[in-house]
């Protein structure tokens, strides 16, 4: 537990750091496969910047903590209203006493569900791992869910 609330609170502080005061709305999700509980903020009108931290790292006795910046294109129907979105995320991670860092390219799409404060959102990303093995490409995708406060 004591893993899971410092992690936690480095991933908060990391959105500070990142958003300085501009905490005008905040949100709050999780994304699966990787079990990765955030936070967000909304920083401008189609920006949004992202901190989390992966519990199932935590379950293999590991911490990882990630921060991704999002930038949103205007909506587009297909049935459904989606808004498409690019951006990058920095994940670093601590395991078997080795450092591992992880930057990404990011693109998806997030459909707001109407008249709520939910979204659902698709991405894939692709990036690069640094660590004790060397390097390596890192190719990944998510689903999320967020609460905007």
């Amino acid at each position: 537990m004591g893993k899971l609330l410092t992690g936690f609170i480095l991933a908060l502080i990391m959105l500070g750091i990142a958003c300085g005061p501009a905490f005008a709305q905040m949100g709050a999700g999780l994304k699966i496969p990787a079990i990765n509980v955030f936070v967000s903020s909304l920083i401008s009108e189609k920006t949004r910047i992202e901190a989390g931290l992966s519990i199932q790292a935590l379950l293999l006795s590991a911490i990882a903590v990630d921060v991704a910046g999002k930038r949103y294109f205007d909506p587009f129907e297909v049935g459904i209203t989606l808004q498409p979105y690019v951006g990058a995320d920095l994940a670093i991670a601590l395991a078997a006493g080795a450092i591992f860092i992880s930057p990404a390219v990011l693109a998806g799409v997030e459909y707001q569900i109407a008249d709520t404060p939910f979204s659902i959102f698709l991405e894939a990303g692709l990036g690069v791992t640094f660590g004790g093995l060397g390097i390596g490409f890192a190719p990944g995708g998510q689903l999320g869910a967020r609460f905007d406060f």
